[in-house]
């Protein structure tokens, strides 16, 4: 199949640096998605927080991780119920 000529140094060199070449890439293309997926999460999750806070009812909201909790509400909702208290003259 192969002589034995095929096996020469420059031929192993060249087949390590093609190995070596594709797990590079790949990794780097693993990378990107990761990065790609972690953007994506952020601007939903940014974007879910823009929408529970503009609501109509200006009803407070939980957010919470594994460790924390609290509870939010957009600050023109205080605001506005800060002048429907104490209305300026």
């Amino acid at each position: 199949m192969f002589n034995k000529n095929f096996w020469n140094w420059k031929t192993i060199v060249v087949t390590i640096w093609i190995i070596l070449s594709i797990l590079y890439i790949s990794y780097d293309l693993f990378n990107k998605l990761v990065i790609w997926m972690y953007q994506k999460w952020y601007a939903t999750a940014v974007n879910s927080l823009i929408e529970q806070a503009s609501n109509e009812e200006c009803k407070s909201f939980t957010v919470y991780n594994d460790k924390n909790k609290v509870e939010l509400v957009n600050v023109a909702c205080l605001q506005k119920a800060q002048e429907q208290v104490n209305p300026q003259k």
